[in-house]
Formats: C-alpha cells, structure tokens, sequence
C-alpha cells in the first residue's frame, strides 16, 4: 500500500500528493482517450494499453534515443485520423498554451531531422503515446507520449491529475 501519512487537514497522502477533490471534471480527457482507443486496430491497442501499475511504462522514458525505453503506439505508424485523436489527448489535458508548445516541439524535431539530414532519430511523428490502466471516472488510470525533447505522463484519480517530468 502505498500510504505514506496524513495532511494536517486530515487527507490521505499517497505519494507526493494529497488525494482530494478538485471540482474540475476529468470526463472530456476520458472522452478523448476513449475516442483514440477506439479508434486503434486490435493490435495497436494491445501494444498500447498497459497496467496502471506497470513500472517499466512509468518510469522508464527517455529524452535522448528513439530506441531507449520506447513503448506503446508509434505516433509515426498511427493513420492521419488516429493522429488527430491522440492530439485529442493532450487537447483535452493540457492547456491552449501547453498543447502548443507539445505540438510545437513535435514540429521542431522534424526540423531537426532536415537538419541533420537524420529521420531515423529524429521527425515529427517518433512519439509513442501509452495508456496506462482503464479511463474510469473513479479508479487511477492515465496517459503518457514520449520523445525527442517531449515526455509528459499524466495520472488521473477521480478529478485529480498529476503531470510529470
């Protein structure tokens, strides 16, 4: 169990956070990651769905290397239509400015591929994006895309997110 203590309200404290309510709904985020997964083949789900507690999907991602850690769908191998939906995701969680700035790091990385004249490493679409458990209005579960200069996991409980790196 992953309890460590009490805030001086009272509340739980699992982890770094508090678990508490925050009045802000979570339902368009599990909207739009139920709209991309339903839009994946079979196969692309399986490779892109995983526990809530898998540790190796978590924690393991890497700034550097497209061939470190890399798990779930490549953005790369998604069809235009799927694409949109997974930007959906990040729509949907982050703010105007924050989904710009991730859209926009995405563009760069292409930049940088012309550059360097090198699109095995680097290009707009080498990002894999992963779910992590079921989207549930009351049970943890959450999302992550990973990449060249762009990680961003987000877990959800109830109306409660965490973002991280």
């Amino acid at each position: 169990d992953p309890f460590v203590g009490v805030t001086e309200d009272g509340e739980p404290v699992r982890g770094l956070f508090p678990i508490r309510k925050t009045g802000v709904s979570t339902a368009p985020i599990r909207a739009a990651v139920d709209a991309y997964l339903n839009a994946l083949s079979d196969e692309q789900r399986a490779g892109g769905m995983f526990p809530i507690d898998d540790e190796r999907g978590w924690r393991s991602w890497s700034n550097y290397s497209v061939r470190l850690f890399r798990h779930g769908v490549m953005i790369e191998e998604m069809t235009p239509a799927q694409r949109e939906l997974a930007y959906g995701v990040l729509k949907a969680t982050l703010s105007a400015a924050g989904y710009t700035t991730a859209r926009d790091v995405m563009r760069l990385n292409e930049t940088i591929a012309e550059i360097c004249d090198n699109h095995e490493a680097f290009g707009e679409y080498l990002y894999w994006m992963s779910i992590f458990g079921t989207p549930s209005e009351n049970e943890p579960w959450g999302w992550q895309i990973d990449g060249h200069h762009l990680a961003i996991n987000c877990f959800v409980l109830g109306d409660q997110l965490v973002m991280t790196p």
